[in-house]
């Protein structure tokens, strides 16, 4: 509800009311809040709906996103995917592989792992 006020020295002002309630929470949940906030005056009310606000995408995925996802999502089912230690390697960034990575393992995705530039499947000789 929104309330328009006219002062004696006939300044308007506005006065916002607003619905307020009660919710009960945890201490550690009061004192996480309370180091949320970015400075000491910020209400419980403002951290709260900031933490929120920043949660929601308002943008929608693409149909192309998605359909990227969905793909990549049926890949890494299959197996389709490096492993960790795989990115180490090709970055060059690795000392050794690491212990209990099983060479068979990683040649037989490298075998069916498509190529990043054509889309096809490429046989990677590790």
């Amino acid at each position: 509800m929104i309330e328009i006020i006219q002062t004696s020295n006939m300044y308007a002002g506005v006065v916002v009311c607003m619905q307020s309630t009660s919710i009960r929470i945890q201490a550690t949940t009061r004192d996480h809040l309370q180091r949320l906030k970015k400075h000491s005056r910020e209400s419980f009310d403002d951290v709260i709906t900031r933490l929120l606000d920043a949660t929601v995408d308002d943008e929608p995925l693409s149909e192309e996103t998605l359909a990227t996802i969905e793909t990549s999502l049926k890949e890494y089912r299959e197996g389709i995917y490096y492993t960790h230690e795989e990115i180490l390697t090709e970055l060059g960034v690795a000392d050794e592989p690491a212990k209990g990575t099983s060479a068979t393992k990683s040649t037989v995705i490298s075998a069916k792992r498509p190529s990043r530039k054509s889309g096809t499947a490429e046989t990677d000789a590790r």
